[in-house]
């Protein structure tokens, strides 16, 4: 995609006949002479999870078909992770409603501690915040997160920038949990990106 950035084989001859040095393509995404090549991030996005809160379904459906509904959500999120790890993304962010409050079991919160912790192995980063169905201010998760977990506060807003493995700036995650369940608080407008030079993304819950 970037050939026409480099000097052909037919014009790289100089006085003398000596060939012009190719230019390399540095690690921050750029090359000499000012000309920008872009910075990407490949990222999973998802939100309403709802871990514990099973799918109502029909009484008349068979017995394996009511357990395959009640395990439906915790089936999604594995393979929503499955995938983040197949695709070696860089970062994975929730946007809230990760529980139901009154379902945030023990079997949830051990569930999602254990499929954090997969990310965590491969080194994957996750951002998440609280939603109105299991905000930050009434309830408290049941098993510790892995480090590569970061919520975000329901105090204040906050934001946390992605390096990618060469330690290069890819992208700003803003975010804020929700306090309560009825939480009102235009929470965006305290998510001001200094500038536009990686990726900036709001994490935001509607209700």
């Amino acid at each position: 995609a970037f050939d026409n950035l480099l000097p052909k084989k037919d014009s790289q001859k100089r006085e003398g006949n000596k060939p012009r040095a190719v230019e390399k393509i540095p690690a921050n995404g750029r090359i000499s002479g000012g000309v920008k090549l872009p910075i990407t991030a490949r990222f999973i996005h998802c939100a309403d999870l709802h871990l514990g809160s099973p799918l109502s379904s029909l009484s008349a459906a068979s017995e394996n078909i009511q357990r395959i509904i009640e395990e439906a959500s915790y089936t999604s999120v594995e393979k929503i992770i499955d995938f983040a790890i197949s695709e070696k993304v860089d970062f994975v962010v929730i946007s809230g409603d990760i529980y139901d409050l009154s379902s945030r079991s023990v079997k949830a919160s051990s569930f999602l501690s254990q499929q954090m912790d997969r990310l965590c192995r491969e080194n994957i980063p996750v951002f998440m915040i609280h939603g109105n169905h299991d905000p930050a201010g009434e309830a408290k998760n049941l098993f510790p997160m892995p480090e590569n977990v970061k919520i975000f506060s329901h105090k204040n807003p906050e934001s946390f920038t992605v390096e990618n493995k060469d330690k290069i700036p890819i992208a700003r995650i803003f975010g804020q949990s929700y306090r309560v369940s009825s939480d009102e608080r235009k929470m965006h407008k305290g998510y001001n990106p200094p500038d536009g030079s990686i990726v900036n993304i709001g994490l935001l819950h509607t209700g």
